[in-house]
Order: C-alpha cells, then sequence, then structure tokens
C-alpha cells in the first residue's frame, strides 16, 4: 500500500537516518534492518497466508529492542499470547492491537481491541473511531485509495461475530461501496458453492475472492468445494 502511494520503502540506514533527523519520521522496512525477518519473509509469501514466524516472532525479537511498542496482531485470539511473551522479554509499555473488521492495526472503521502492557499488566480496553470524534466513512475511504492510483479495493463484509461461520453479512453495505468508486472491488467472506451464484447476481461482484468457503483447513482449498464452485458459476 505505502508503494502503491508512493512512498519509497526500500532506503538505506544512512537515508533512514538523514529523515528522521529532518522530519522526525521514519519507514524502516523489516527485511532491510532485521535479518531474521529477511530470512522468513520469502517463505510467507510463497504460502501466501500470515505466520506466526514474520508477523509476531519477528516484531518481537526487533534487533533495536523498543521497549514502548505498538504491534498489530492478525488474530484476535493471539493478542494474549504476544502480550504476555512481550511481558516475558521485558517490553515496559507496549499496545498489541487488532482491528475487529480483520486488521492487523487499529482501524478507522470499527472497533479495535487493545491488550495494554503497561508496569508488568495487561489490560485489554476496545476502542472506536467515534471514541475520538471521527465517523466512519467507508465509501468516502474508498473513493480516496481509488484516486491514490490503488487499482482495485477487496471487501469482506462480514461482522467479528460470524466471521468464522462461514457466512456472508450485510452485502448491502458491499453494493454500496462498489457503486461509489470507479475501481474493480473483490468480494470476499463467506462464499461458498451453495450461494455463490446467488450473492454475484445480488451483488454484481466483478471478482471473488476464495477463502474459508472452499478451504478444508486454513490457506489449503479443497478441490470438490472449488470445482462445485466453478460449476454454481457456470465457468
Amino acid at each position: 500500500m505505502l508503494e502503491a502511494l508512493g512512498v519509497n520503502i526500500n532506503l538505506r540506514p544512512s537515508e533512514v537516518e538523514r529523515m528522521i533527523e529532518e522530519i522526525g519520521i521514519a519507514f524502516l522496512y523489516a527485511p532491510l534492518f532485521h535479518p531474521v525477518m529477511g530470512k522468513v519473509l520469502p517463505p510467507e509469501q510463497d504460502l501466501g497466508i500470515k505466520t506466526i514466524f514474520y508477523s509476531v516472532i519477528g516484531p518481537l525479537i526487533n534487533p533495536a529492542f523498543a521497549p514502548r511498542h505498538l504491534l498489530g496482531v492478525y488474530k484476535p485470539e493471539l493478542l494474549d499470547t504476544v502480550s504476555y511473551v512481550a511481558k516475558a522479554l521485558g517490553y515496559t509499555n507496549a499496545m498489541f492491537v487488532h482491528g475487529l473488521d480483520g486488521l492487523d492495526e487499529i482501524s478507522l472503521l470499527g472497533k479495535t481491541r487493545i491488550n495494554h502492557l503497561k508496569n508488568g499488566e495487561v489490560n485489554t480496553i476496545e476502542i472506536a473511531p467515534e471514541d475520538f470524534g471521527l465517523t466512519p466513512d467507508l465509501e468516502k475511504t474508498a473513493r480516496d485509495f481509488c484516486a491514490a492510483g490503488v487499482y482495485a479495493l477487496l471487501f469482506d463484509p462480514r461482522t467479528p461475530d460470524n466471521a468464522a461461520t462461514g457466512g456472508a453479512a450485510d452485502l448491502s453495505a458491499f453494493i454500496r461501496l462498489r457503486r461509489a468508486v470507479n475501481c474493480p472491488v473483490m468480494l470476499a467472506g463467506g462464499i461458498r458453492p451453495e450461494n455463490v451464484a446467488e450473492i454475484v447476481q445480488k451483488t454484481g461482484a466483478q471478482m471473488i475472492d476464495l477463502m474459508t468457503g472452499v478451504e478444508c483447513r486454513p490457506g489449503v482449498k479443497e478441490e470438490v468445494k472449488v470445482a462445485a464452485l466453478f460449476r454454481a458459476l457456470q465457468i
């Protein structure tokens, strides 16, 4: 995303140092600065799924060892584990966050669960954009991304409550989004052989993402289900 927005993430240490000195902020691309991350990234990219090695363990063993830390966690069930590992490693004031709309960061569109580690204690809270006077505007956000040069968007209309059940929710939100932007929108979440034809017809989805609805286990597609889905689409 940063690259799509024109940010050069492949800066040398001297260039990063200059940015920090001149403007007070810089982006450190982990594979270039963290030896372990550089070795773990290629296998994770080949797998096509997030793993604890690159997305969790790597940041926790950051060679800079910043005891004050903000770390996004890609699965809500990992929040407690990551928090207590960080405590054992000596982190003093850190926040481990998961956006309940599926983001491994603080969400601007929905609630975020935070495990705050401070003075050896871990407290869990939830925050929402409205708590800070922000009103989520999905359509405007999507238009801004498209205007910035993003080729396509992926939208998962499921809620945190039903994401694990394979059921789609609030397809009307996807329809509003598709009508609001001028770039392709991929629909993800809860698409199965039994409902794919109806969903595509109802939403006019230009692309669909085959994930949990055709998997026999996380990250592994079941050929029988994939074939049944294509038959349902008459492909």
